[in-house]
């Protein structure tokens, strides 16, 4: 009969650790979706999040890019009532 240890039986508890510091990682530095800003209505977040994402792009056009998302929300608002 194997010899335990003790802390063997405490592995699966550290590994949860472990995914709750991954996800809290993620959590701060991974952006917030301009897509799912626009459905929340949330204006002025959805600009500020299409910035970030696209930070250095030469002659960027937001005001552009930010119409075309409000245009493909509501379309899919749209097909989702027919």
């Amino acid at each position: 009969m194997a010899k335990e240890r003790p802390l063997t039986r405490l592995a699966p508890v550290y590994t949860q650790w472990v995914q709750i510091g991954i996800m809290i990682i993620i959590y701060v530095f991974l952006p917030e979706s301009p897509a799912w800003c626009a459905t929340r209505g949330d204006g002025e977040r959805v600009k500020k999040e299409l910035l970030k994402l696209n930070r250095g792009v030469k002659d960027y056009n937001l005001e552009q890019q930010y119409e075309l998302l409000i245009l493909t929300v509501e379309h899919e608002k749209q097909g989702a009532v027919e």
